[in-house]
């Protein structure tokens, strides 16, 4: 797969859209097929730390087993035993509070205190075609459009990520072609 900047698109989602346009920066990006996009939604929330039950509470934070995390802090610290640009994956879920492991399905991480400032969560979801959104293609232009009731909430991060097949057809050590089947 090769990416640039140009086969990135970021946006906040606009509470009144149900489709973007896959453009960076007013150019069309070119687009063969429709599976070549995948769109990323990054939700996030906040916590408290109750480090007696090694527990980080949020109301209704809708996570599952195994989900993938990562935490930051503003105006203070984390509870001591969990860091920043560390993935965590959620064990132990019920509905207000769940544990977090540096493993899938691995033990809890402990921590010693319940931090200071606002603690914040973050998980980035990879969305289905055809289940979670439609991409159409007309020219260079793929519009994407939200299916009924998957749109993102307000104020998530929504990325567009353009993946292209590649195939390499000569053999740079022999100077000769390969011969093999076309990728779309």
């Amino acid at each position: 797969m090769i990416t640039t900047d140009l086969d990135r698109y970021e946006f906040t989602q606009a509470s009144s859209e149900n489709f973007k346009v896959f453009r960076s920066a007013g150019t069309d990006i070119p687009v063969k097929n429709a599976t070549h996009i995948n769109v990323y939604v990054t939700t996030t929330g906040d916590f408290t730390a109750d480090f007696a039950n090694n527990e980080l509470d949020d109301t209704a934070h809708g996570h599952a087993n195994a989900n993938e995390l990562t935490f930051t802090n503003s105006g203070g610290a984390l509870p001591t035993g969990l860091l920043t640009n560390t993935l965590y994956y959620v064990v132990n879920t019920a509905t207000d509070n769940f544990k977090v492991s540096l493993e899938e399905n691995g033990s809890a991480v402990g921590f010693t205190d319940a931090g200071t400032g606002t603690h914040t969560w973050s998980k980035t979801t990879l969305k289905t075609l055809n289940t979670d959104y439609t991409v159409s293609l007309s020219g260079t232009t793929a519009t994407v459009t939200w299916e009924s009731g998957k749109r993102p909430a307000d104020g998530e991060k929504v990325l567009f990520l353009r993946s292209v097949p590649f195939q390499q057809d000569t053999d740079l050590k022999n100077n000769s072609l390969f011969e093999a089947e076309s990728v779309e």
